[in-house]
């Protein structure tokens, strides 16, 4: 599976998560996979993110 990440537009692939979501599937970004990580249900194929401080919206330039 493969998407679009919300926050910056780059590529999402769907990981095996490391730490705190070991044992699940999660969505990374491949501009920024620190920061922009998704919970990722593989029925749904829907997500939400698992970091509570991102900014949802912003443009790849910093500018809103």
């Amino acid at each position: 599976y493969e998407g679009d990440c919300p926050i910056c537009g780059g590529a999402v692939d769907v990981i095996k998560g490391k730490k705190q979501h070991k044992d699940r599937l999660i969505g990374q970004c491949m501009d920024n996979g620190v920061e922009h990580i998704f919970s990722f249900d593989q029925v749904t194929k829907k997500g939400v993110p698992l970091r509570n401080d991102i900014y949802i919206g912003a443009s790849k330039t910093g500018n809103s």
